[in-house]
């Protein structure tokens, strides 16, 4: 089965002020940001499983 992570717009522009704000201490490092959301999203796609779930659920 596969799974996907939705996300809703407050989700994309709170990530993009982050990668701003990250940007303003040091070039490029909103980019690396960006990139460490995008690949432990994924992790989350592919190993659903593997992480514990909230309290109450």
């Amino acid at each position: 089965m596969t799974y996907r992570i939705q996300a809703g717009k407050e989700v994309a522009h709170d990530v993009e002020a982050a990668c701003r704000a990250y940007d303003e201490l040091r070039a490029g490092l909103g980019d690396e940001l960006f990139v460490e959301i995008y690949e432990a999203m994924r992790s989350l796609e592919d190993n659903p499983f593997l992480f514990q779930k909230r309290y109450g659920e």
